[in-house]
């Protein structure tokens, strides 16, 4: 009878455990690789839900170079400028590599959102023809 008792508490302890472990990883879980410096942003996902934000000060006539891909689940990223205009906003699909045009100097926010997603954001700024990494 208390093994039987034992087996049981022990199965219910594993399962409440296991539970825990798909909520909280269901809320705000990263594994991967993540670099931001200055003028060079960086994720690479192996998988995550939840978000990412930073901001990036750059100066007008330069160039942010993405590639932007979703592999696996929904990535969605928008890119605005410092009076909170979208200038870019998708979901990594179709169209994986192209550039974003700076018009003026500024404080410029990034954010990423994620759902059981698996994929990479690769931002660069690039300075006239040169690409610039932090």
């Amino acid at each position: 009878m208390n093994r039987k008792v034992l087996t049981i508490s022990l199965f219910l302890l594993w399962i409440m455990g296991f539970t825990v472990f798909l909520t909280a990883c269901s809320r705000n879980c990263f594994v991967g690789n993540r670099v931001a410096e200055e003028g060079f942003y960086r994720l690479d996902v192996d998988y995550m839900t939840g978000t990412d934000r930073l901001t990036m000060e750059i100066q007008a006539n330069n160039t942010l170079s993405v590639q932007f891909e979703t592999v696996k689940g929904s990535i969605y990223m928008e890119i605005k400028d410092q009076n909170e205009n979208t200038l870019y906003a998708g979901n990594g699909k179709g169209v994986t590599e192209f550039s974003v045009n700076i018009s003026e100097s500024g404080t410029y926010s990034i954010y990423v959102e994620a759902h059981h997603a698996k994929g990479t954001v690769h931002i660069q700024q690039v300075v006239g023809k040169k690409v610039h990494r932090g």
